[in-house]
């Protein structure tokens, strides 16, 4: 077991222990999986709005999937298009 293997698409490392490589592999599909899910519900519920709503809310159609993914990712998404950590008021981050 001296051996060690990367799986860099879901960022887990594994290693030699088997306990650690697979709880640690465990827990980050686990996470991969409930960010997944989190995204295509918040898709699904932003696809049932109207045009009308989603005026409402100061976005467009084509925006639901770029949106869907960052509320998740960084936690939130305000009118502008940008998370609300973002206080520039452009896409770019830069002041």
């Amino acid at each position: 077991m001296a051996h060690a293997n990367n799986l860099t698409r879901f960022g887990a490392v594994m290693h030699g222990a088997a306990g650690t490589s697979i709880t640690g592999l465990i827990h980050t599909l686990s996470a991969f999986f409930a960010r997944r899910e989190l995204i295509n519900r918040t898709y699904r519920e932003l696809s049932a709005l109207s045009d009308r709503e989603l005026a409402d809310l100061g976005m467009h159609r084509e925006m639901i999937a770029q949106v869907a993914h960052d509320s998740v990712e960084n936690g939130s998404w305000n009118s502008t298009g940008n998370s609300t950590g973002n206080s520039t008021g452009n896409s770019t981050g830069i002041r």
